[in-house]
């Protein structure tokens, strides 16, 4: 057997006072080295640095090229740009996540990678509301990936048998020294899934798995003044495989996308009133334009529910009807469900034309962020649709 010996190294705190030699030649000592595409360092172990974030740029870049290529408001359907995000896109950065420590910042700059992401499939501003779009396009956090994926990782190697690998004797060495706990073994005790996991069947862990990916798209919820913002406003889903107005192929592409820039606060940013020149809030939009109106006679019996509704002052009727929509799509009452979304649609749309100032393409097919067109002589965005971006 020969070894490549400028590809080996001896990793340790100080300079070993020996040489290791392999082959006759010297084996370099370092402090830190790249094993199998991870960051190692010989005080810090396992690291995310410089490696991940190439990895995250490398997302961001393919995207660019996907976003090209129908990836955008325009092109592909919304549940086959999730699924594209989700096939090709997303395990570029979880290579090695079951070993990163649940308080790595580079979950923060992973975050910030999905979420761009996420704004090139759906031709949206970094500003746009990151939590509500995690829940209409069902994709956690990036913090419950790697907690889901370090369960995955160690559980196999902690239900396997001394023959499954290397791996299998290296864990169990570490899991049961009595001793001081590595910071590895301590770091996935502390996985929630991995524990719930020990006392409890596989059916169980999966529904349990299932309810903190759901409670990690409320990440970004927040209220301000006893409102609550665009992401707590919206509902979070809580079913498997959860069906959803905004990826339902059998609604034309064009009247989801409407609906959910609504949805996600794109028509609705603060901007000046197309009518009337007040600072447009969601709640200013739907009464300015009429719509909230015709929502309360459109849907009597839920005006009434909302009425009633003990959380009333913290949210809007719209929301709680766009909520309504959502629940029947996740109970298979669809029929309910396509009258609330062909309603809310008009009223999206009306808003869109009246209120929030977008600008109509000369062809009808396209409309333009009012802030493109706030300063003469500014540049003209890119039509989504066109970029080009070389491929990777």
């Amino acid at each position: 057997m020969e070894f490549n010996v400028p590809k080996c190294s001896v990793m340790a705190h100080v300079e070993p006072s020996v040489e290791f030699r392999i082959q006759g030649e010297v084996v370099p000592y370092v402090q830190s080295a790249v094993y199998l595409g991870v960051e190692c360092d010989a005080s810090r172990g396992v690291i995310f640095d410089k490696k991940h974030q190439e990895r995250c740029a490398k997302v961001v870049n393919t995207a660019k090229y996907l976003k090209s290529k129908g990836m955008n408001a325009l092109g592909w359907r919304t549940n086959t740009k999730v699924l594209a995000y989700k096939s090709f896109l997303r395990p570029m950065m979880e290579y090695g996540l079951p070993f990163m420590p649940a308080r790595c910042k580079m979950l923060d700059t992973m975050e910030v990678t999905q979420n761009t992401v996420m704004n090139m499939m759906l031709s949206t501003a970094r500003c746009t509301s990151r939590g509500a779009k995690l829940k209409l396009l069902q994709i956690e956090s990036m913090g419950f990936r790697r907690e889901k994926l370090q369960h995955m990782f160690f559980h196999a190697l902690d239900q396997g048998n001394p023959s499954d690998a290397v791996a299998y004797l290296m864990w169990h060495a570490i899991k049961g020294n009595r001793g001081q706990k590595s910071s590895l073994a301590l770091a996935v005790n502390s996985n929630r899934i991995f524990e719930f996991a020990k006392a409890h069947e596989s059916n169980e862990v999966g529904d349990y798995a299932m309810r903190l990916k759901f409670e990690s798209m409320q990440k970004f919820d927040a209220e301000k003044n006893g409102k609550r913002d665009m992401a707590a406003s919206v509902r979070t889903p809580t079913g498997k495989a959860s069906r959803s107005a905004y990826l339902d192929p059998k609604h034309i592409k064009a009247d989801q996308h409407v609906v959910t820039m609504l949805r996600v606060g794109s028509l609705t940013f603060h901007q000046a009133c197309a009518r009337c020149g007040t600072a447009v809030s969601r709640a200013h939009a739907w009464e300015c334009s009429g719509e909230e109106r015709k929502l309360k006679d459109h849907f009597p019996r839920e005006w009434h529910e909302f009425e009633q509704y003990e959380h009333r002052n913290s949210l809007i009727f719209p929301d709680f009807v766009m909520n309504k929509m959502d629940d029947a799509y996740e109970s298979r009452h669809t029929d309910y469900g396509d009258v609330i979304f062909r309603t809310i649609l008009d009223s999206a749309k009306t808003i869109r034309d009246v209120v929030s100032g977008y600008v109509r393409s000369e062809d009808g097919r396209t409309w333009s962020h009012p802030l493109n067109h706030a300063t003469k002589g500014r540049p003209k965005r890119k039509p989504v649709g066109k970029d080009t971006a070389k491929p990777p």
